[in-house]
């Protein structure tokens, strides 16, 4: 039956709802997250063309992966990084995202990378989160040539990133511009440290979401850095208009634009999607035209 849409000149149309199909609800997330990688041959060879440069010539690399939401950025990366791991053992992965909840959490995709890199819970109290960070990131200075004091520094500034208490942290009674310093000098040096071990992929996902300060520290990563990194960042086309200084000048800096999928494409992806269901055609052109090429809707 055909019924009127809010904000739609045109009836749309309706049918009944005659119950769940078995499995859709339990199944649905884990099916979208598996859902085959369709359409994106170019864009992960570009991902992969730039581990392979990275690993061979030791200097760090950003890829900038643009695209409006529910085209596939995150998905793509993951596919990306799954291919890496497969093929190299090495590689270590580390991860953070930047939340869309304001301005309380400066360093927050950073310290999802300090937690991670060190074992660290969210719900590890103080003294035990303490240990981890210490011991973890300890060995990890240490063995790549770092001097006590160094070390010492730069756990501090770790500490300060995750928001972890460490007794007698200089950086507590700093003033925040110092902080701001501080911070990017050690950055660049921890994860110098995790390169000089193995080639490493840090990805940073919805950028359009960072502070400012987390903008300075990406381009700060990129240029101070030293050994096999490639760092993945992911935003929204509108994070170029509004930010077109970043990474400006990075001979580093490359970028991968994500488009909307052809409507074979969709319809390739709906078909892996739903393999156990014939769909009537009326029905399978209705979502893919309703999609528009963006994966999330399909």
């Amino acid at each position: 039956m055909e019924g009127c849409r809010k904000g739609k000149e045109q009836p749309g149309v309706a049918r009944e709802c005659i119950g769940p199909s078995a499995g859709a609800v339990e199944a649905g997330p884990t099916r979208n997250r598996q859902a085959r990688v369709i359409g994106r041959e170019r864009e992960l060879a570009v991902l992969r063309g730039l581990l392979d440069e990275v690993v061979e010539t030791e200097i760090p690399r950003l890829a900038m992966v643009y695209g409006p939401a529910g085209v596939g950025k995150s998905r793509l990366v993951r596919e990306a990084v799954a291919i890496a791991v497969s093929e190299r053992t090495d590689l270590q992965v580390l991860r953070g995202r930047c939340p869309a909840i304001g301005p309380g959490v400066t360093y927050w995709p950073l310290a999802e990378i300090v937690r991670a890199a060190c074992g660290i819970s969210l719900d590890d109290r103080g003294p035990e989160a303490q240990t981890k960070l210490r011991d973890g990131a300890s060995e990890l200075l240490r063995a790549a040539g770092m001097s006590h004091s160094e070390t010492e520094s730069t756990i501090f500034a770790l500490a300060t990133t995750a928001g972890i208490t460490l007794p007698d942290n200089p950086l507590d009674r700093s003033r925040p511009i110092a902080v701001v310093t501080e911070l990017a000098r050690r950055w660049p040096q921890f994860l110098s440290a995790f390169a000089s071990a193995r080639p490493i992929a840090v990805v940073i996902e919805d950028l359009h979401w960072a502070s400012d300060q987390v903008l300075e520290m990406v381009e700060r990563l990129v240029s101070r850095t030293t050994g096999p990194m490639l760092l993945v960042v992911t935003a929204r086309p509108e994070f170029a208009e509004e930010h077109s200084a970043f990474a400006a000048g990075l001979a580093e800096a490359a970028t991968v634009s994500l488009r909307p999928l052809t409507k074979a494409q969709s319809g390739d992806l709906l078909a892996g999607l739903l393999p156990a269901h014939d769909l009537p055609a009326a029905i399978q052109d209705q979502i893919l035209d309703t999609a528009e090429g963006n994966p999330l809707f399909v």
